[in-house]
């Protein structure tokens, strides 16, 4: 019994590896499903996720809006149901009950999913702040505020809330000449001086892994037109190298 003890602990040592830059990143999103930028000149992202068993498939938020929702017929593209009466109708046919439960199936897999998100990192580290500012700068008519989150265009982590009580965002209204444009700045604590001096001799190639699930995704209204937010449970934050996979140091 004795020896069986010992050899568990000596595994797990092997196992658990420190954070001190030895560990890649890759290893620490294994098994998760990425959120990507969808490259549009007003920020947007989509999940990629396996969904009927296509890793493939990218999701929309607005998609995955109808998926939390558990609305069949946006989700289906289901056509003929125009009326609220039609629709009450379809709802007690089996080919809605059976796309239900489907649809609900779907809605807990992605809930329980741990995602993941890279950005990049563009600053050097400031001394006063103890850590380096992370910006954020969005279009008005893709910005929507959330207490305590970090607005990517469509992704919105979770970064100041009552989990997070030391954190702050700072947000900047500024105008560009024809639109407001809204920054957020957030400072990414790094007090050991000699892991934020690798950090900022990485150059282009330092960025920010956020760790998450999706809590919530609402409908809100920008400057201009409604749109979908995923508002995310934070799991972890960390700097990083996109170019080796060093992890530098989780930020909380």
């Amino acid at each position: 019994m004795k020896k069986s003890f010992f050899v568990l602990i000596l595994a797990s040592l092997f196992l658990v590896k420190p954070m001190n830059g030895q560990q890649n990143y890759e290893e620490l999103i294994d098994g998760s499903s990425a959120v990507i930028d969808d490259k549009n000149y007003n920020p947007d992202q989509v999940l990629i996720f396996e969904l009927n068993g296509e890793s493939d498939n990218k999701i929309p938020f607005r998609m995955v809006k109808s998926i939390y929702d558990l609305d069949v017929i946006s989700r289906y593209h289901i056509k003929g149901y125009n009326t609220d009466l039609q629709k009450e109708m379809f709802k007690e046919s089996d080919e809605y009950k059976e796309l239900e439960k489907t649809l609900k199936e779907e809605r807990e897999l992605i809930k329980n999913t741990t995602f993941y998100y890279i950005h990049k990192l563009n600053s050097n580290y400031n001394l006063e702040k103890a850590g380096f500012a992370y910006d954020i700068e969005l279009y008005e008519g893709s910005y929507k505020e959330f207490p305590g989150y970090i607005n990517h265009g469509t992704l919105c982590v979770e970064y100041a809330t009552k989990r997070f009580p030391k954190n702050k965002i700072e947000v900047i209204k500024r105008w560009g000449g024809s639109d407001y444009f809204y920054n957020q700045r957030v400072y990414l604590q790094v007090k050991d001086k000699q892991t934020a001096l690798k950090i900022e001799q990485a150059g282009n190639n330092k960025g920010v892994l956020f760790l998450f699930k999706i809590d919530s995704v609402n409908t809100a209204k920008t400057w201009i037109f409604n749109k979908n937010f995923a508002l995310t449970k934070t799991e972890g934050i960390y700097i990083i190298n996109t170019q080796t996979g060093e992890i530098y140091c989780k930020v909380f």
